[in-house]
């Protein structure tokens, strides 16, 4: 994932009994299962959403990035085909949402001065700033 900054599947191939109302074993179904990871970007904050939105997926657990989910086999092809449509648009380029950029050439700033005053702030709402060489 963090060469392509794209969700990634780790599925492998599981079995489950089909039980009939008595709770006796009538079938055996395949099913694909396993993790997911997915990146930081605005238009997919919750790859287990995602997922869970398809109508293939049969479950999803976990966190918004980091999770598992479980897909039948017989649906397997419609679950790939899904997925790429819908995300066919999303952008995958890394974004942070950031409260101050500064640029270190601007002397106009004074650094010191406004880290401390975040530093030091006794405000519940934290604040991320990047400092532009």
């Amino acid at each position: 994932m963090s060469d392509y900054k794209k969700p990634i599947l780790i599925l492998s191939e599981t079995k489950h009994d089909v039980l009939d109302d008595d709770g006796n074993v009538v079938d055996v179904e395949i099913w694909w299962e396993g993790s997911f990871r997915g990146p930081n970007v605005p238009q997919l904050e919750s790859v287990k959403d995602f997922f869970a939105g398809l109508p293939e997926v049969e479950y999803t657990a976990g966190h918004a990035n980091a999770g598992g989910v479980g897909v039948k086999d017989k649906n397997f092809d419609s679950f790939i085909a899904s997925a790429n449509a819908a995300l066919k648009d999303v952008e995958f380029t890394p974004s942070y949402k950031v409260d101050f950029i500064y640029d270190a050439k601007d002397n106009s700033v004074d650094l010191n001065k406004n880290v401390k005053i975040l530093v030091g702030s006794t405000s519940f709402r934290t604040s991320t700033t990047i400092l532009n060489p």
